[in-house]
């Protein structure tokens, strides 16, 4: 009797837990394994993304992250959210804020765009408005409402992550790495 390859039977294990879920859970299924098994990022069929070894469409080579302490490098969101392991819904925001910052260059972001982030981790927050409020209302405050478009509750934010919350980001990974 032949023995079972163990990678073989993990792949069908995963065939058989994803197979049941809409493509968006598969995602964030997908992307906590990586994350929680600090795994390079792989190429995002959505975005296009590829990790840091390959070329961008537009011939550039994405780079990895090091936050303010120098001692750890990040080559995706995921593995920064698994370090910093943050536990509130503002904490969680203010994760992906610092991300978008620090990794991707973006000064400016709505909350739509915090919480789509933080879905493809399978960490969505129900009222990301409350989370992004939460962090405003500390002293100092940790992020910023830049502007409001439309009248309704319903508007879109535009928000900016501070200096110190950046530094509390930093707080956050040197306190796990």
């Amino acid at each position: 009797m032949t023995a079972v390859d163990p990678e073989l039977q993990a792949m069908q294990t995963l065939l058989s837990a994803l197979e049941p879920l809409a493509a968006d859970a598969r995602e964030r299924v997908i992307t906590w394994v990586i994350g929680r098994y600090d795994m390079p990022p792989m190429r995002s069929r959505k975005t296009g993304h590829k990790d840091e070894n390959e070329g961008s469409d537009d011939g550039s080579v994405q780079q990895q992250f090091t936050p303010a302490n120098g001692t750890v490098s990040f080559n995706s969101l995921a593995q920064l959210f698994a370090a910093a392991d943050p536990q509130t819904n503002g904490q969680k925001a203010l994760v992906v804020g610092y991300w978008l910052k620090k990794s991707e260059g973006i000064d400016d972001f709505e909350s739509q765009s915090i919480n789509t982030e933080l879905k493809h981790l399978g960490h969505g927050v129900s009222n990301i408005t409350a989370a992004l409020e939460e962090l405003k209302s500390t002293k100092p405050a940790l992020a910023i409402q830049l502007r409001k478009s439309g009248t309704s509750r319903q508007a879109r934010k535009k928000f900016r992550i501070t200096h110190e919350g950046l530094k509390a980001v930093d707080t956050m990974i040197c306190g796990k790495a």
